[in-house]
Parts: C-alpha cells; structure tokens; sequence
C-alpha cells in the first residue's frame, strides 16, 4: 500500500487536520462519530475511517465544504477551526504567507487586514461586517436585560412593581435606539438588516421604537 508523505499536505490542510484532532479530543469524540457526523451532513464520502485519514495527515487537500462540514459537526465558529490562539501556531493564508492566530483570526472577521494600508474592497467589507456584529451585540444585549428583568421580578415579593417596570422599560428602549444605529448604516450601505428576533420586534412596537426594516417588512 503506498504510504502518503504528511509534507504534501496543504499546509492548511496540515493545520486543520491538527485542530480536528484537538477539538474531537476536547469533546471527547471518536473519529468515527464525527465521520459519521459530517457524513449527515451530506458528505457522502465521509466514512468511520475518514477523520483518522485526516489526522494521519493522508489526506493533502480539504474542499471549503468539507472544512465548513467539520466546524459545524464539532460545533465551533469556521475562524476557531482555522486558528489556534492557545497553541500558538501560525495560519498559514497561502504558502508564503503564514500570520500569528489571532492577526489571522481577526482578519476572518473583518476586524484586521492583512495588508497595510487596506484596499478600497477590505474596507467596504470591513465596515459591513461591523454594522453585523455590532447588530449580533445588541440584540444579546437586549435578551441578557430581559432575562435579568424577569428574574429580578420573580423574586421580588408580589412581582414587579410600577417604578421598577418603568425602569426596565427605560433600559430596554435604550438598548433598541442603539440598535437602531447599525440597522441604518447597513441600509445605507445597500445591504439588508440581519433578520430580528420577533419579540424584540414586538418589544419595540410596544415602547415606540422606530427599527429599520428590509424592504418589504413592516417596521417596528
């Protein structure tokens, strides 16, 4: 049987195949049960000895589909497969071209570039990015001052009483104004808003508080 020599891997290949090992570890997942897990995804040709192919380094190359299959079957973001800040180990972006994981990180999701000073499509791509992210925070932000609004009203002898729900209203209409912000600017760039939760919509009808909307949805 011919025995494939690891160096001809892809050296992302090599990499991903080093951060496949120590999550499936981590999870305390056999190779056979994430083979099998990436074979539900519609990966077909992925079978119980897949994975140790991978890890052994026999396999060189790896589709972006097959890499985006692995992080959803070990359940992590596509940057934390791609990049291992603990260990420290270089991303290899090309053959040439390798970067510290978390310069490398950061540029998966718009935060840094690669090149100083970036050019006019990472800047446009950057600034949309943002809007998103600020977007995602906002509306965590929104369900972590409702769960703590319900929770501190489940203690409190007889429920909420009115100064305290005017106060929490107060917090909340604050936290959908700042959202506001970034669902704007994404529509003054020419992009639709993310899709919102639809009790933060309901909740912004309720205290009067105007939310950008794709076009063909009802505003909030």
């Amino acid at each position: 049987m011919e025995r494939r020599d690891p160096e001809r891997a892809d050296p992302i290949t090599r990499l991903v195949a080093s951060r496949v090992r120590a999550l499936r570890t981590e999870r305390g997942m056999s190779g056979a049960a994430l083979g099998a897990a990436v074979h539900a995804l519609g990966l077909h040709s992925w079978v119980a000895s897949t994975v140790g192919k991978l890890e052994t380094m026999r396999r060189e190359a790896l589709t972006i589909r097959e890499v985006i299959a692995l992080a959803v079957a070990l359940d992590v973001p596509l940057p934390w497969l791609l990049a291992d800040p603990e260990a420290g180990t270089a991303v290899p972006i090309t053959r040439d071209v390798a970067v510290d994981p978390w310069r490398a990180m950061l540029w998966m999701v718009g935060k840094e570039p690669l090149t100083d000073p970036p050019g006019p499509t990472w800047g446009a791509a950057s600034r949309v990015i943002g809007q998103a992210c600020q977007v995602a925070t906002l509306v965590e932000r929104f369900d972590q001052v409702r769960v703590h609004h319900r929770n501190v009203a489940a203690l409190l002898p007889g429920g909420q009483d009115a100064d305290r729900a005017e106060e929490d209203a107060r917090l909340e209409r604050r936290v959908l104004e700042d959202l506001a912000r970034p669902l704007s600017a994404l529509l003054r760039l020419g992009y639709p808003p993310p899709l919102l939760p639809d009790d933060l919509i309901q909740r912004a009808v309720e205290l009067d508080v105007e939310l950008p909307a794709r076009d063909g949805e009802a505003e909030a």
